[in-house]
């Protein structure tokens, strides 16, 4: 935008370019969002869910809440690769991360966090057996079989809990101590939760 000014120096008006800039704001949303989300599944990767953890363990200290940290592995998922094909485990890994999504609440961040393996977080819970209850959810979505181009496919996951602050007050530290408690239940004989520092919990 420029001023116009005559040959006595008066304003006589505006001159100006205006520029659509609606394709590239398309187009850097969708950068931003390829940098924070899985690009299979469309969940929250890892970037996007230590700072979603992060928040929930600021809010939880402020309000005085817990917040669960939960791994998630599917067990034998390379039987099921090498059985069905990876296309098919692709198709399982999207049709897991669409029954995990459906069943949490929106403040809940359910993230793929690598391979075969996703993340939830929690927050905002007042005690450990609100935990549990998403817990015996989370087992029972393998309850119904996978149908994958008409074939089903039985698919069964193992979980791990840790708890802000009762485990850790920190990322690093309650991810490790969830990550224990899945294998835990993985070697408990899969299709298991487990709580950390807990006996044996299973649905």
């Amino acid at each position: 935008m420029s001023l116009i000014i005559d040959g006595n120096g008066k304003a006589q008006g505006f001159r100006g370019i205006i520029s659509d800039i609606t394709e590239r704001q398309k187009a850097e949303e969708i950068i931003r969002h390829q940098a924070f989300h899985d690009p299979l599944t469309g969940l929250a990767n890892r970037i996007l869910f230590y700072d979603r953890m992060q928040m929930a363990f600021k809010l939880a200290k402020r309000n005085q809440k817990m917040v669960a940290v939960i791994i998630l592995d599917i067990d034998r998922f390379k039987e099921i690769n090498d059985t069905h094909g990876h296309m098919a485990g692709d198709k399982i890994l999207e049709s897991v991360a669409e029954r995990l999504s459906g069943l949490v609440r929106s403040s809940d961040t359910v993230a793929r966090y690598g391979g075969d393996e996703f993340t939830l977080i929690m927050p905002s819970l007042s005690c450990e057996s609100d935990a549990l209850v998403i817990v015996k959810k989370i087992i029972s979505v393998f309850d119904s079989p996978f149908h994958i181009e008409k074939t089903s496919i039985n698919v069964t996951s193992s979980v791990g809990v840790a708890i802000y602050p009762a485990h850790g007050t920190n990322a690093d530290t309650l991810m490790n101590k969830a990550d224990n408690a899945m294998y835990r239940a993985k070697a408990m004989g899969r299709n298991k939760f487990f709580f950390y520092g807990d006996g044996e919990i299973n649905s």
